[in-house]
């Protein structure tokens, strides 16, 4: 499936999820996604770079929308220095945590072999994002420290076509 073909995409039974690019919300509903960038621009995995805000992301980032309310989001990124895809910035409000979205907004852009391969890198100690990855197919591979500091400790996670 194609990036452009995601628009409106149903992706769970219960018909409550659906993915959408930033151009196709409504006026209340990107209010909600500018609070909801502010809030995940503040978080400690995006430190550092440039991953959650900027016109240029709002074009390819797709928003995950719980029966008509914006509840996280993920910024795609092809990088051609390296030939790899990558999630770029990727968020889930708190308070949808744990429903499994992340994984599923993964699995729907990832299982497309044209956004393959692709490569993130994980922190040890951030095991939500593990999970989703592993569970939209990715694989652990090398150890990459970004600095001497604990938080900086982690691994590449790769899937191939």
């Amino acid at each position: 499936m194609k990036f452009e073909e995601l628009v409106k995409y149903i992706l769970l039974e219960s018909n409550s999820l659906r993915l959408v690019y930033t151009k196709d919300l409504n006026v209340n509903q990107k209010q909600t996604l500018e609070k909801l960038l502010d809030n995940a621009d503040s978080h400690s995995e995006f430190s550092g770079g440039n991953y959650v805000k900027g016109e240029d992301k709002d074009q390819q980032r797709i928003i995950a929308l719980e029966d008509g309310e914006v509840v996280g989001f993920m910024t795609p990124r092809f990088q051609p220095e390296s030939g790899f895809w990558r999630s770029g910035a990727l968020y889930i409000t708190p308070q949808h945590q744990g429903r499994g979205y992340a994984s599923i907004m993964l699995k729907q852009f990832f299982n497309d072999p044209t956004h393959l391969p692709a490569r993130v890198w994980i922190a040890d100690y951030n095991e939500s994002s593990q999970k989703a990855f592993s569970n939209a197919g990715f694989k652990k591979s090398k150890e990459r420290n970004l600095s001497d500091s604990p938080n900086d400790k982690g691994f590449d996670w790769i899937k191939e076509k």
